[in-house]
């Protein structure tokens, strides 16, 4: 036993291969646990002590803002969930030919080109088509529809009348109220088409000066994005919050419209235009619509697609 011994301490000091090289014929069955595998160790899968993490509770996680609407709506063949709403703007708006292609035509290109009263008699006169003067043109989505964030694209083509007749433009419109009834109540001219009493946002479209001597009414034509306040006359008040020149007259053009709350973001042809703030909005309506007065624009639109959240995703 005594060489058992000696080779038994020299294992505490050298490496282990050397150890397994010294080669041992004495009956070592006395030692505990000479003939058990090692336990595996515990204390591997712990670091620094600690104890592992608990398995994650998906009962924790936020869950995903999802929007309550989607909409995808060509408008080349029908207004799909839209619903039209005018004054003095007999047979639109409707899905009609726009030069050349379907649209929803607000306004169409009306031809003001002089004709005889009587074709070949020059002295009876002329005539020409009738413009849509002092009137208002739109589609609503006169089902409330959650506003507390919206992404809405489209496109959209103004164009003027005559080179002397240029007006008003278009408007994207959310209001804070549920009541439809309201948008019968659309004016013409510079008001696109938007209610009174009502508060909400728009972004504009803006191809008329109102008043050459007021500074606060941007040159134009110009994209907007616009205050509207209840307690105030619609369009009567300084309502531009954010401005930008924007030459969108006589073809079609990509508006992109985000909204977060009371934040407002716009696009124009894919690219960053506007920001501004608005009055927030929970729920309400939206409306693509347009206005003249005593000048007047041909105005169409299709292709719109939006998601509408009542959650902030």
């Amino acid at each position: 036993m005594a060489r058992a011994v000696r080779c038994l301490a020299a294992g505490f000091f050298v490496a282990i291969a050397a150890t397994a090289a010294c080669s041992l014929t004495t009956d070592l069955s006395g030692l505990a646990g000479a003939d058990e595998a090692p336990a595996p160790d515990a204390a591997l899968d712990v670091v620094d002590g600690a104890a592992p993490d608990a398995p994650l509770d998906a009962s924790d996680a936020t869950p995903p803002c999802k929007p309550d609407l989607t909409l995808d709506t060509p408008l080349t063949a029908s207004l799909g969930s839209w619903s039209p709403r005018a004054v003095r703007n007999a047979g639109y708006p409707k899905i009609d030919a726009f030069l050349g292609n379907p649209a929803a035509v607000l306004f169409p290109v009306v031809d003001t080109t002089p004709v005889p009263i009587e074709p070949g008699n020059p002295d009876a006169g002329t005539t020409s088509a009738p413009e849509r003067t002092t009137a208002s043109s739109g589609i609503w989505l006169t089902s409330p529809v959650a506003l507390r964030a919206f992404d809405v694209e489209l496109e959209v083509h103004v164009r003027c009348t005559s080179s002397s007749s240029c007006a008003d433009g278009f408007a994207f419109t959310w209001l804070d109220t549920t009541n439809a009834a309201l948008l019968n109540d659309g004016g013409a001219g510079h008001i696109q088409g938007i209610p009174g009493g009502v508060g909400g946002g728009a972004v504009l479209l803006d191809d008329f000066h109102n008043d050459p001597d007021a500074t606060d009414d941007p040159a134009v034509p110009a994209l907007e994005i616009v205050k509207i306040e209840a307690t105030k006359s619609v369009g009567a008040y300084p309502w531009v919050v954010a401005n930008r020149p924007a030459s969108f007259l006589g073809a079609w053009h990509r508006l992109g419209i985000s909204v977060r709350g009371g934040a407002v973001s716009v696009r124009y042809d894919g690219g960053p235009a506007l920001t501004a703030t608005v009055p927030s909005v929970a729920r309400g309506l939206v409306g693509i619509t347009g206005g003249t007065g005593g000048e007047t624009d041909a105005v169409a639109v299709r292709n719109v697609k939006g998601t509408f959240y009542s959650c902030m995703p």
